[in-house]
């Protein structure tokens, strides 16, 4: 059922662009308005759109400054066959429009939670995941940095063999920026949630880079790596800590893991370039497990492997573990929230980074039960500031047979590198010690 917003009336049936285009249905809705498909009726063949719609009525003076900057930047990119097109926008006296291309296949997040469209399909990733890839960087070449990629933001064709990067509601033109936790949560990269309190700043792109990492993950595992990228999250301190971490966890090969660990390094100018990131795709031999990892793998890797293998009958998943013994709740609540904002305000995430905690969370043993993670659904605000995103993966402590293995030399020094239980995460560039009080030395002690 559709929730319109105060302000926000139904449309659907109405016509609109002086005559042009009939609404047919909603698409969606959420904090920013609602979405239709409309049909223009001048048209022979009746070509469909998808028309995006803001309520003038009793207006708050940013979301215009957003929708404006959506229109310009949008605009901007406009023209690439992996950007949705922007073809025209316009307004009357009671609401904003802006028209794109209809993309009649959805998003990637159902392909991902609804099929096995991507699972052990080598070939097929590489040729999605590129497009994704030479998307973003279109946009970057052009001056626009997108802030919330992540698989609703991605539009598919029917088959899933062809994307779109849609929803530049929160995209800057600046290289650098000074608003944190702006995105969606499980795709926010260390710098953009603040890891480090002395930071003023960041650059957009390599935070860009770390969202397609996680879109990768999703595609090939149907599973988030972790909720939050700071070290208070049990996940992402276990793959801080251990750099076989993802492969204890997820279904994926070697190979993918060593990629991963190039996408996820905290020093963000040392992080994989797209270019770099697109070579390494089209050289990848698999992403995946083969058949006899898998028969050695932990029961955690199997299950997530055999549950993503067997989507297709849209069920919500629990963690890998829970999955055999468990049935998921319907009325469990999202620990998230999805709001329309330019940046994340959860008080969760809030209390993560600027709790008083010294040293890293380590696994839960395997007899401590497991946090719920969020059902899987899709966000309703397409420029949302949250959303569940795929299922976070269970922790439990591994033993591998074999040891860590040392950084090779193509790895190079600005790799993801392990760090002892206790170790201060010093790997953004901050400012000297002398320049900070007492406090919030004792907060930055991770």
């Amino acid at each position: 059922m559709v929730h319109f917003k105060p302000g926000c009336s139904n449309l659907v049936g109405d016509t609109i662009d002086n005559g042009t285009l009939l609404l047919l249905e909603v698409l969606g809705s959420g904090a920013y308005g609602v979405v239709y498909r409309a049909v223009d009726v001048a048209s022979q063949d009746g070509v469909q759109y998808a028309v995006k719609c803001l309520s003038k009525l009793n207006p708050r003076e940013h979301t215009f400054d957003f929708h404006a900057s959506e229109r310009a930047l949008h605009s901007q990119v406009s023209g690439h066959p992996n950007i949705v097109t922007l073809h025209r926008s316009f307004e009357d006296a009671e609401h904003l429009f802006m028209v794109f291309d209809f993309c009649p296949g959805g998003d990637l997040f159902g392909f991902i939670t609804t099929r096995n469209t991507y699972w052990r399909n080598d070939e097929l990733v590489k040729l999605v995941f590129t497009q994704l890839i030479d998307a973003v960087d279109h946009c970057h070449r052009r001056g626009v940095f997108h802030r919330d990629l992540k698989p609703e933001n991605i539009l598919c064709s029917k088959d899933g063999t062809h994307l779109q990067l849609a929803d530049f509601g929160l995209a800057t033109g600046r290289f650098v920026v000074d608003e944190f936790r702006c995105g969606s949560s499980y795709y926010m990269s260390p710098e953009c949630l603040r890891r480090d309190l002395r930071l003023k700043e960041y650059a957009t792109a390599p935070s860009d880079v770390w969202a397609l990492g996680i879109i990768l993950i999703n595609m090939i595992t149907n599973r988030n790596p972790w909720r939050y990228a700071v070290t208070q999250d049990a996940c992402f301190s276990a793959f801080l800590e251990d750099v076989l971490y993802l492969r204890e966890m997820l279904p994926i090969s070697k190979e993918a893991n060593k990629l991963f660990r190039r996408i996820f390094t905290l020093t963000p100018h040392c992080r994989i370039t797209l270019s770099q990131l697109r070579v390494a795709v089209q050289e990848m031999d698999t992403f995946f497990m083969t058949d006899r990892e898998l028969q050695r793998a932990s029961v955690v890797v199997q299950d997530n492997a055999i549950l993503y293998a067997g989507q297709g009958r849209g069920q919500d998943l629990l963690f890998a573990s829970e999955a055999s013994s468990e049935k998921s709740d319907p009325n469990s609540p999202c620990s998230t929230c999805s709001s329309c904002s330019s940046s994340f305000g959860s008080d969760e995430i809030l209390a993560l980074v600027y709790s008083d905690f010294h040293g890293p969370v380590n696994r839960p043993p395997r007899d401590t039960p497991a946090q719920r993670a969020p059902l899987l659904k899709s966000s309703d605000d397409t420029s949302s500031a949250d959303s569940a995103g795929p299922i976070t993966p269970e922790t439990h402590p591994t033993h591998p047979v074999a040891e860590v293995p040392p950084l090779s030399d193509d790895e190079g020094l600005c790799e993801a590198v392990l760090l002892p239980v206790g170790s201060p995460l010093l790997a953004d560039p901050v400012p000297k010690a002398e320049d900070l009080d007492v406090e919030s030395l004792e907060k930055l002690e991770v």
